[in-house]
């Protein structure tokens, strides 16, 4: 889950993605809502994948570091809002376990 400021102005949005050693379905946050008028933190579900290796590789991958997950958030140049402040709030992970 990724928490993030979601607010009435000023916002704009980003795509997120992931390499290294998880995949994702890449996907476009908007940050900006004039709904409600407010801001507040808002969340969205993205799951990770892990990278499937051989027992050879995995062990050459360990030493380079090479089995990290990274999540990459970059501001899109289109906005809503006109404007393209992103500001996330948190990053909430869980395992194989936690379904819901």
């Amino acid at each position: 889950w990724l928490g993030y400021l979601r607010s009435y102005e000023h916002m704009g949005r980003v795509r997120v993605s992931c390499d290294g050693g998880c995949s994702c379905l890449a996907t476009l946050i908007d940050a900006h809502d004039t709904k409600d008028g407010v801001s507040v933190t808002d969340v969205r579900r993205v799951v990770l994948r892990a990278a499937r290796r051989g027992v050879g590789e995995e062990r050459e991958a360990a030493g380079r570091g090479a089995g990290c997950c990274s999540v990459r958030l970059r501001v899109a140049q289109g906005s809503s809002s006109g404007e393209h402040k992103f500001k996330l709030m948190s990053l909430l992970l869980g395992g194989a376990d936690a379904n819901s």
